[in-house]
Formats: structure tokens, C-alpha cells, sequence
């Protein structure tokens, strides 16, 4: 928001915050607006502050994506000295219509934005692919009226690194998921909430439960109530990473859906999808083994 009056002196109370879009003042209320002695009228927060092109100009200099004035027509009036436009300097920039510098499918994604911006006066977002220098860049654009006259800007963020990133987490997911599922034993992922968000086939198998049935419930429903705090006080460690625990196996009884009660152990582990931070838990019925245990076999 720019503000036009610059003889009004902002209080102490006004704090100057900055955005990745614009630089703007803030007033706390009425309390916060100096008073005109001739007229004795508070004057409006619109008239505050006179910011001039050049400083205007230079704040958006500093910011390290890249502004388009654009008008209604497609042409081109302005760009920030973004030292990346898109390979392309401010003097190919300007003066050019959309059309000209962006990709066909491109400038129709902004003629879309524009006008749905028109309809709905809400700021509108899309992504776009470009290569340069051989290389295939994403961006994400950001597009708002900002004046009066038919008038638009467009901030252009390169998440190219963002969008790798993220294909690399869903790739690594990918493979978890199909180590999770292909697992002879049980597994549960659980969510920091300690719900349940999937099990693996074996763990149907194991408790009688279908998956549906235990999407977003407490991994403490395959736990008998006697067992259920202890539990919660281990997932609560091992999310929190508190040092407390020395292992992350421990054994514990496990409960069925028809409410069989048997011992089993449990293994804990980090994983991080795309989603979010997750526990896995991998359950072993270890029913057999303490048989054995107990005849010293």
C-alpha cells in the first residue's frame, strides 16, 4: 500500500514491513495518524507516505524475483534489474508484448490470469516451464492490478531448485512405499499426530483390520488399553527426539480387531515424504520366539 501525503509524520507505533511483493506501511489505528493543526482532521492512512518512482524502483531492484508491469493489451511497461529475465535483459523486456517474449502456451496462461483477475478482482497464480540455455527452468507467477488504470504486475519466482527437490522426495517416497508394502511383516506409518496413514498388507493380515479401517485412527487402536500410555510416551520421545529412549524397539502386546492379545515387538523409524515427517513402525509377531525363550530352546 503507498501512501501519497509526505508533510504527515508516522508515530513510533507504525512499523515499515516488507514483503516478497511490496514495501508498505502499517498503522496501528487512529491513535497512530498525526493531525493537521489548520484543518483538526485526522488524515487517512492513504495519505500518509509519498514513496518516489526512483525509490519505488530501487526497492523492487533488491528483490530477487522478477516484476512485470503489464497492461491490460499484453504490453510490456516495466521490469525490475533482475540480473535473470528470463535470458533476456530489461531492454528486450520492455516495450514488448507478452506474446513476444514468452511461449505461446505461456502467454495464454497470462491472458487467462488477467482476465479471471478482472472477474474475480483476486490475485491469480500459475506456473510455467521455459528453457534456457538448454536447460528446462519451472516458474511460478503471481499476478495483481495494482492501479486504477487496466494495469497489472506479475512477480516471477524461478522454483526450478523447489520443484527438484520435490520430484526427488516423491522418487525417494515412491520407493518406500513399495518396500512398505512388499514387507513379510506388519508395518504402520504414522503421522505426527500418531494416526495412522497406511498399512502394509501384512499388517491387515496380522490384526484383522482392512486398511480403510485404520486410516486416521490412533496406532494405540492395535494396542491393548493396559499398554496404551506407555506407547504414547514412546512415540511422543522418538517424534520429539528427546534422548530419553535408548532404543527405538521395544516389546509391547498387540490387539487384533476381535481382541486376541499377543506379544510383539515393535521397530521405530524417521522417514520424510513429501507429505511430512512420518514414523514407521515395523511389527513382528514375537509369539513363537518367547515360547522358545521359555522352554530355553
Amino acid at each position: 500500500m503507498l501512501y501519497k501525503d509526505k508533510n504527515i509524520e508516522l508515530s513510533n507505533k507504525s512499523r515499515l514491513e516488507e514483503t516478497t511483493d511490496f514495501i508498505f506501511i502499517r498503522d496501528k489505528g487512529p491513535s497512530d495518524i498525526s493531525i493537521d493543526e489548520h484543518n483538526k482532521q485526522s488524515i487517512s492512512p492513504l495519505n500518509i507516505l509519498q514513496f518516489s518512482e526512483k525509490e519505488i524502483n530501487d526497492i523492487l531492484d533488491t528483490l530477487p524475483d522478477i516484476v512485470l508491469k503489464i497492461q491490460s493489451k499484453g504490453n510490456i511497461v516495466y521490469c525490475n534489474s533482475h540480473n535473470n529475465h528470463l535470458n533476456l535483459t530489461c531492454d528486450e523486456i520492455v516495450e514488448k508484448n507478452i506474446s513476444e517474449v514468452f511461449h505461446p502456451l505461456t502467454h495464454l496462461q497470462f491472458i487467462e490470469a488477467i482476465n479471471n483477475l478482472q472477474k474475480s478482482k483476486l490475485p491469480q497464480v500459475f506456473e510455467f516451464q521455459q528453457f534456457e540455455n538448454s536447460e528446462l527452468r519451472e516458474y511460478e507467477t503471481r499476478i495483481n492490478k495494482v492501479s486504477s488504470q487496466e494495469e497489472y504486475v506479475a512477480i516471477i519466482k524461478d522454483i526450478s531448485e523447489q520443484k527438484r527437490d520435490e520430484f526427488i522426495l516423491r522418487k525417494t517416497e515412491k520407493k518406500y512405499r513399495i518396500l512398505f508394502e512388499s514387507a513379510a511383516y506388519a508395518m504402520v506409518l504414522v503421522n505426527t499426530e500418531g494416526k495412522i496413514d497406511t498399512v502394509n498388507s501384512a499388517c491387515e493380515e496380522m490384526f484383522g483390520y482392512d486398511k480403510n479401517d485404520l486410516f486416521g485412527k490412533m496406532i494405540e487402536v492395535i494396542i491393548p488399553d493396559k499398554y496404551v500410555q506407555s506407547h504414547q510416551e514412546n512415540i511422543k520421545d522418538i517424534f520429539n527426539g528427546s534422548g530419553k529412549l535408548e532404543t527405538n524397539i521395544f516389546e509391547t502386546f498387540g490387539q487384533t480387531k476381535n481382541g486376541r492379545i499377543f506379544p510383539i515387538e515393535i521397530r521405530f523409524a524417521h522417514a520424510e515424504f513429501y507429505e511430512g515427517h512420518f514414523i514407521i513402525a515395523s511389527i513382528i509377531d514375537i509369539t513363537h520366539r518367547n515360547r522358545c525363550e521359555d522352554k530355553g530352546e
